[in-house]
């Protein structure tokens, strides 16, 4: 649920981007970073958290309209590369407003996406919060039909991207949807 801060007069709002090493999910969020114009983002950090990285910025999303006279402040946080200490996901991916999550495109990457699924499934919480799939690498030319994919990853039906993280192609609506979902 978006936090409201009443003497800054703005909804505040925390997006994840989980999902399997090596899928794109830092990628993603540094062109993310990258596609804002400087005046609506904050520095991109990172941040060692015993073996794991997080990464993180804020920013103000460019196409949401103000609600009544407060505007919209996000965080978006992920945890990069291959993940040491699980508990770390579920700390990172605790009181969350939305989730970005990143899958390899590639059929042989299946059981990797499956199982980062599960991993954010079993935050307690979680499956109450929006989710926007990213089918990320679709530039490969081993890449899975987006059908597959919904079939094995998205039986929820929730809306879903073909992203190449690489260039950010498809990360701008991604995100336009995200926060139109969270904002509703």
């Amino acid at each position: 649920m978006p936090t409201i801060d009443y003497n800054a007069k703005e909804v505040l709002l925390r997006f994840g981007v989980a999902g399997a090493p090596g899928a794109g999910k830092t990628q993603t969020l540094w062109r993310l970073h990258a596609g804002l114009p400087p005046e609506m983002r904050g520095e991109l950090t990172m941040r060692a958290v015993g073996e794991d990285q997080i990464v993180s910025f804020d920013f103000t999303p460019p196409d949401l309209v103000p609600i009544s006279d407060y505007r919209a402040r996000c965080k978006a946080i992920t945890v990069a590369g291959k993940i040491a200490d699980p508990a770390i996901v579920a700390r990172v991916m605790s009181e969350l407003d939305g989730v970005f999550f990143v899958a390899d495109s590639q059929g042989e990457r299946m059981e990797e996406n499956i199982e980062a699924l599960r991993q954010i499934a079993a935050v307690p919480d979680l499956s109450q919060v929006p989710i926007v799939f990213l089918y990320n690498k679709r530039d490969l030319p081993n890449a899975a039909p987006l059908e597959y994919l919904d079939e094995v990853l998205n039986r929820i039906g929730a809306p879903r991207f073909a992203t190449v993280a690489a260039t950010g192609e498809g990360l701008a609506e991604a995100l336009s949807e995200l926060s139109r979902i969270v904002l509703k």
